[in-house]
Parts: structure tokens; sequence; C-alpha cells
């Protein structure tokens, strides 16, 4: 797609382990595999603000709870070149 454009919301999936807090091991494979789609569709992650995480799993029998990141917002540079300005107050805050 040679248009601008961008995406955003939950992914399902993290990008690396200290994306995630608690729960079995992150599958690293998994992360790299995310990695490599984002980087094969040129998408660039526009840094959100907020908590550092996005998504908290449920306590289960008295162990731990998971929290991940995966909540995120992805562009082309030509939605980011686009928007610059509007994209630029968001990481300021």
């Amino acid at each position: 797609m040679n248009d601008s454009w961008m995406i955003g919301g939950d992914f399902n999936d993290i990008v690396c382990n200290a994306k995630k807090k608690g729960g079995a091991l992150v599958f690293l494979r998994k992360c790299q595999i995310f990695r490599d789609r984002i980087n094969r569709a040129k998408l660039i992650d526009l840094n959100s603000v907020g908590p550092a995480y996005t998504w908290r799993g449920p306590k289960f029998n008295g162990l731990q709870r998971v929290f991940e990141w995966s909540e995120r917002a992805l562009s082309n540079d030509s939605w980011r070149l686009m928007f610059l300005d509007v994209v630029d107050s968001f990481c300021q805050t």
C-alpha cells in the first residue's frame, strides 16, 4: 500500500519480553515474527504515552497477575509526515 495509513489497537502480541510482566515466559520467536511483520509493512511505532502496561490478566489460584503492553499505534512514514504536528503534540504530553 502506497497511501498514507495508520493502524492502532490491541494486537494481542508484544514485540519483546520487556513488554510483559508475570505469567509464563515470553515466546521470543513469536515476538520476532510480530516485529518482522511490522518491519515488512514499513510501519513506525508512534510511541504512545500512557501506563507501562495496557492489559492485565486475571489472578488465578493466588498466582502472579500477568501484565502486557500490547496496544499500540503504527503508521507508515507518509502518514507520519502528513500528521507530524499532531503526533509530536501527543508525544510531548
